[in-house]
């Protein structure tokens, strides 16, 4: 697959029950590595309320089908904007959707006037940071986790 072959546009309420299922696809492996996320196990109407807390919610499809999704929302402690939630279906992972998706992200924040914005992520996992850093993002603070094995870092980038 191409990710030129992918579209994107804001999600909608109607859309619920299938992101539901992408989520629970997509964050199946982070819960395998041992990390905790409320996203796993979203339901169709937790996902109403992230539609209705979020700045905007996109969605990658392809073929008519949503693949991909990622959350942009206010978060009242950061003066930036905070893309969070970036999710690709597991059987169209590897296929460049998610970078897709994060640069389509990107331009919407750039878009709205902002000119920088963060995201989190997990310490140790396998292939994130490693990602995000390739794509010009720097971590700016830790989140530090006394009970688990991991901690939160946020990494910022300047558009």
């Amino acid at each position: 697959m191409d990710p030129s072959d992918v579209t994107f546009r804001e999600a909608t309420v109607s859309d619920a029950d299938r992101l539901a299922e992408i989520y629970h696809s997509a964050y199946t492996e982070i819960v395998e590595l041992g990390y905790e996320t409320g996203a796993y196990d979203v339901t169709a109407a937790e996902m109403c309320e992230w539609l209705e807390t979020a700045e905007v919610m996109l969605v990658a499809e392809c073929e008519g089908a949503i693949v991909g999704a990622c959350k942009i929302q206010t978060k009242s402690y950061w003066d930036v904007l905070e893309l969070c939630r970036l999710a690709v279906h597991d059987s169209y992972k590897g296929n460049g959707i998610g970078g897709a998706l994060l640069a389509e992200g990107e331009q919407w924040i750039k878009d709205a006037g902002w000119d920088r914005f963060r995201i989190r992520s997990y310490t140790g996992h396998p292939y994130l940071l490693e990602m995000y850093e390739k794509r010009g993002y720097e971590v700016v603070d830790v989140y530090e986790l006394e009970d688990h094995d991991y901690d939160v870092p946020t990494l910022e980038k300047t558009l």
